[in-house]
Formats: C-alpha cells, sequence, structure tokens
C-alpha cells in the first residue's frame, strides 16, 4: 500500500508576510528550490514551489527580488557582507538590502491597489453610483437583537403548522386505508 504524504498546512496572511521578509532580505542568487529550503526551515513543514508561487505577494516578491538581484544589483554588495569588515557595517548593510527591496515590494503592491481602485471608480461611475453613496458608512450591528433572536426559538405560524401536519398525517392514512381494499 502506498503511504501517503502529509499535507501542509495552509499558509496564513502572517506566514506569506514573513515569506516575504525572507525574499526581501535575501542577498545570494535567488532559486526556488533555495527559496523553499529556507521557507521550509523557517516553517518546520514542506511547501512546494507551486504553493509558494499561488500566492500573489510571494510571487511579486519572489520576481522583483529576482530582477533586483540580476539587473540593479549596486556595486558594493556584489561581495558577501563578512568581507566589508565590521560585522555592524555587514548588518547594515544587509538591512538597506531587505528594506530597500520591501519598499520595491510595498510600491508594487500599492500600484496594483491604485489600479484596482481605478477599475472600481470606473464601474461604480458606469452605474451612476454617487461619491455619498460609495462614502456611506457601514451599517451599525445590533448585537444584543441577534443574542435574543438566537436564545428564542422562532414560532411563527405555528398554528397553521400543527394544521398542515394534521392534514397530510390524514391524508396519508386515507391513502393508506384506500390501497388496501
Amino acid at each position: 500500500m502506498k503511504s501517503r504524504l502529509k499535507r501542509s498546512k495552509n499558509l496564513s496572511d502572517a506566514d506569506i508576510a514573513a515569506i516575504a521578509g525572507v525574499i526581501a532580505g535575501w542577498t545570494q542568487k535567488l532559486t526556488w528550490p533555495k527559496l523553499t529550503d529556507a521557507v521550509n526551515a523557517l516553517m518546520k513543514t514542506d511547501y512546494k514551489r507551486q504553493s509558494l508561487a499561488n500566492h500573489v505577494l510571494i510571487q511579486k516578491a519572489y520576481t522583483l527580488k529576482k530582477r533586483s538581484l540580476r539587473i540593479d544589483r549596486p556595486k558594493c554588495l556584489s561581495k558577501a557582507p563578512e568581507d566589508y569588515g565590521p560585522l555592524e557595517v555587514a548588518t547594515l548593510l544587509e538591512r538597506l538590502a531587505r528594506c530597500s527591496a520591501e519598499k520595491e515590494l510595498l510600491q508594487s503592491e500599492n500600484n496594483r491597489l491604485l489600479e484596482q481602485f481605478v477599475v472600481w471608480a470606473y464601474n461604480a461611475h458606469t452605474k451612476n453610483l454617487s461619491k455619498e453613496t460609495l462614502n456611506r458608512p457601514l451599517p451599525k450591528i445590533d448585537r444584543e437583537s441577534t443574542k435574543e433572536s438566537v436564545n428564542k426559538p422562532v414560532r411563527k405560524n405555528a398554528a397553521k403548522v400543527t394544521k398542515l401536519r394534521s392534514v397530510t398525517s390524514k391524508a396519508k392514512r386515507g391513502d393508506d386505508s384506500r390501497s388496501s381494499r
């Protein structure tokens, strides 16, 4: 009998943000196998490339980091951090690289959200929705009335239901008595 592999847990928003942070701080050559190894060591599970690439934020962070490592890498970051001298300088350079990658990712996400807003604004305009209608606050939730309605059984038209049940049961008995003749 084949042994089934255990499925890894679904990635939460916090997990996705942590993985994007790992990608943002990446300084070596970035490949999917290296990234999945790093993520699996961090999360103590076994995610595959497909499950990571399925999330837009991770895919976008990966693409941006890959592009920045390939094209826009400054000359001063071409060496390993240990080659710069004091540990503080290496740490600061690492932090600078992580922050600039995170900035790129946030700018990309912001641009995507702005594009989505433009689509929504256009659709609202074509449906003749006013700015006041779109800015109307959400209705307040009255949690007390919800609790009361949950605790009380609903007995609307109880008399009609009882009458209907008795009529249907009589009809069934009448059908049974006719078939036995």
